[in-house]
């Protein structure tokens, strides 16, 4: 009996989707991270500061800008019925002054986007 060649060796190789879905859950994986340090900040904030919500605001502006990859972000609160600047980050002077007068606010306009 003669021998034959040894077969070639073959590397497995992943499915090209299947490197995108590892890709994709690792992304995912990343951004919870994110939203989870980010929680575990404010909510140290709130612990620390029980009576003054400001700097509760001031977290909540710094973190929004990280977990949603902004380049600055404006928190407002309804105060009555008038809406009003809470915390900014990264917003130039200028605009926080625009945005700082406060403004009427009607049942049907709750939620603000800026």
């Amino acid at each position: 009996m003669g021998r034959g060649a040894k077969p070639a060796k073959v590397k497995a190789k992943a499915p090209e989707n299947e490197s995108s879905s590892v890709r994709d859950l690792e992304k995912r994986l990343a951004e919870s991270l994110e939203r989870e340090t980010a929680t575990g900040e404010i909510l140290s904030l709130i612990g620390t500061s029980p009576m003054d919500a400001q700097p509760v605001f001031d977290g909540i502006a710094r973190s929004g800008v990280k977990v949603c990859g902004a380049q600055s972000l404006t928190l407002f609160v309804v105060d009555g019925d008038t809406l009003r600047v809470a915390a900014t980050h990264g917003v130039p002077a200028e605009r926080v002054e625009n945005g700082s007068r406060t403004q009427p606010v009607t049942s049907d306009k709750r939620y603000y986007v800026n």
